[in-house]
């Protein structure tokens, strides 16, 4: 049971990462300067985000 408890802070901690660097490098202006639009659905930002963040799980 304690393995648990790191993994799930290092889960937090690299979403904050993540997170962190989408903001910092502005990649929704990006999206939109793009015309990269929703059309239906989730958002294009939160895609993008969603498949880095998933890309970076498989790594470890």
């Amino acid at each position: 049971m304690a393995s648990i408890l790191p993994d799930l802070q290092e889960k937090k901690q690299l979403h904050s990462r993540v997170s962190r660097f989408f903001r910092q490098a502005k990649i929704g202006s990006f999206l939109n300067q793009s015309h990269i639009l929703k059309v239906k659905g989730f958002s294009p930002f939160f895609l993008i985000q969603f498949f880095f963040h998933s890309c970076s799980k498989e790594k470890r």
